[in-house]
């Protein structure tokens, strides 16, 4: 299993060869474990400065944008 502490890295150009070292052994990872899908679109760091970008109004909808590319990125 392999784990990333925020989905929003997984948009990051340097973790493009994780993802590809991924693909290119199937038999060697079983899963992928990461946070942040329900407050993506921060990435982040040691030390977060607020609490993403899905939804930043309550009166506002809900843009899991981020978060669907992220995912894609990893499929």
């Amino acid at each position: 299993m392999v784990g990333q502490y925020d989905v929003d890295w997984l948009l990051e150009p340097r973790f493009t060869r994780l993802l590809d070292t991924m693909a290119a052994s199937p038999g060697a990872f079983s899963g992928v474990r990461f946070f942040g899908a329900l407050n993506s679109g921060e990435r982040e760091s040691v030390f977060p400065r607020g609490s993403g970008g899905v939804w930043r109004d309550p009166a506002g909808p809900i843009d899991f944008t981020v978060t669907l590319e992220a995912l894609g990125a990893l499929v």
